[in-house]
């Protein structure tokens, strides 16, 4: 195990969601084309936001009873995962 996975496990079981999600989001990125700095394609937004829905279905199963913090998360994540190049400042997810 990993130092990290180590941390993840100490941790209270709300941060695990968080954690799955930020990794799909991750992935999703590795697997999706650059974007240019001026635009992104509708098709593109759509692809997005299905990877994001199918995390949030996930996420719901794999915990349950935290539905409501992992759909406030979704929000707030969704613009930032969608239009990343519309973030002017960092996004803060407290």
């Amino acid at each position: 195990m990993t130092q990290e996975s180590n941390e993840l496990e100490q941790k209270p079981a709300v941060i695990k969601p968080i954690r799955h999600l930020l990794d799909a989001i991750e992935r999703s990125r590795k697997k999706s084309e650059p974007t240019g700095p001026s635009t992104t394609s509708l098709e593109q937004m759509k692809a997005r936001e299905e990877t994001l829905l199918q995390a949030q279905v996930k996420l719901k199963e794999e915990f349950a009873g935290l539905d409501a913090e992992i759909d406030r998360l979704v929000q707030v994540i969704r613009p930032w995962f969608i239009l990343p190049q519309a973030q002017r400042r960092p996004l803060v997810v407290s």
